[in-house]
């Protein structure tokens, strides 16, 4: 199925998405709140939930544990990423660029 900003785009949203949710479940307390938007020049999607503590940093490729590899995946395929805090919520958001 094509989607208005493209497969590959779409495919990586759907990646990044995931490693996000996935964060906020095993780390967040397992409430989350998805928001999304697709511009005229890019994708962008928050992933929020209640957890105060700051996510892992971003591993070097190679390391060898077995989990801890979500920001880095975030940090390889997203244009722009960031964390912010709103009160009792965190939230991680990341933008794809669209293609011209």
């Amino acid at each position: 199925m094509t989607t208005p900003c493209g497969t590959a785009v779409a495919d990586a949203a759907e990646l990044l998405t995931d490693e996000l949710v996935t964060n906020a479940v095993r780390h967040g307390g397992g409430w989350f709140k998805v928001t999304a938007s697709v511009g005229t020049r890019r994708v962008r999607v928050a992933v929020s939930d209640r957890s105060g503590a700051a996510p892992l940093v971003v591993y070097r490729p190679g390391h060898s544990l077995d989990h801890g590899r979500g920001l880095t995946i975030v940090d390889a395929l997203a244009s722009n990423w960031g964390i912010e805090r709103h009160e009792a919520e965190k939230q991680i958001w990341f933008e794809i660029d669209l293609p011209d």
